[in-house]
């Protein structure tokens, strides 16, 4: 076994990821931190030769006076450029990315997006989402390869994306029936909010994911963990989610040029259910069938014939 410790004062290693070659580890080192601001960290990166473990280069910045920390590490698939998404404190995010010489090719500040998660597609867009456990603020992006915003969808705040068969999967907490629950939501490309699974809707239980650590794949089954609270029993319970995908039920509508696209959400939803609606921010209950529109046609109808008969 091959085994390596940093020596650097509270360095804490929190995303790995792989270009195939080599490993590439992020996380923080306290080394910053002062008297006066005794929780500035600095966030860090190093090339690693997965042979013999050994640091090939180290990057380091620290934008803020608070704990700053990579997140998550993505590889672009159409250049294999180095996105790390690094949270700046615990209120907003930046996208850095940088060659595989360690050298800086551009940066984007997030604002509200702490936590930052990445997904790419097969064109080199990026898909950002996060969010503040203490402000609530957040939101979904979408980037160019040249770290330019092409949107933003400011009501779907996730804790973990991923882009997988032409579509996007975000998981997000939401509350709904008195609890806080495990929820994934389908989108496109274009963050148009296409279904809604509400995960964890058989447990009576407040249901929360982790802002660290991703969500995968296999096939086309999504696959995510979070835990849950008993607060009578006071304790945690550790639950993986397995989603078969499929194509979706209805397609986002095509935008128009003079108002905002809006998608009304259905799948998995029961009648007794409410889940806000990602766009709007309303409260949306889904279950209104035809024969209730019938019912009421009928007796508009009826009020209709009655006020010419009184004629």
């Amino acid at each position: 076994m091959k085994h390596y410790d940093v020596t650097v004062k509270g360095a804490v290693a929190t995303s790995i990821s792989t270009d195939g070659k080599y490993l590439y580890i992020g996380g923080y080192d306290n080394s910053p931190a002062t008297v006066y601001y005794p929780d500035d960290a600095q966030y860090r990166l190093i090339k690693v030769d997965p042979g013999d473990l050994s640091i090939l280069k180290t990057y380091t910045a620290n934008p803020s006076i608070e704990k700053d920390w990579v997140n998550s590490i993505n590889i672009n698939p159409i250049n294999g450029e180095i996105w790390l998404a690094v949270s700046m404190g615990q209120y907003d995010g930046k996208i850095v990315v940088l060659n595989q010489d360690l050298k800086v090719i551009g940066e984007q500040t997030i604002y509200t997006f702490a936590f930052p998660q990445i997904a790419f597609d097969e064109s080199g867009y990026a898909y950002i989402t996060g969010r503040s456990p203490h402000t609530y603020e957040g939101g979904l992006a979408k980037l160019s390869p040249d770290l330019k915003i092409v949107k933003t969808n400011s009501m779907v705040k996730g804790s973990k994306i991923l882009y997988n068969n032409g579509y996007l999967y975000i998981a997000v907490e939401y509350y709904v029936n008195n609890y806080q629950r495990h929820v994934l939501v389908m989108a496109t490309k274009n963050l148009d909010v296409l279904e809604t699974l509400v995960l964890s809707s058989g447990i009576n239980a407040d249901a929360y994911l982790s802002l660290l650590g991703k969500m995968d794949s296999i096939g086309d089954n999504i696959v995510v963990s979070g835990y849950d609270y008993v607060s009578a029993a006071q304790t945690y319970n550790w639950i993986t989610y397995s989603v078969k995908t499929s194509p979706p039920t209805r397609t986002a509508p095509e935008p128009s040029k003079t108002q905002t696209t809006q998608t009304t959400i259905t799948w998995a939803l029961t009648p007794t259910i409410q889940v806000p609606d990602i766009h709007t921010g309303t409260i949306i209950i889904v279950g209104i069938t035809a024969t209730a529109i019938a019912i009421i046609a009928v007796i508009l109808v009826a009020i209709l014939l009655l006020k010419q008969k009184r004629k």
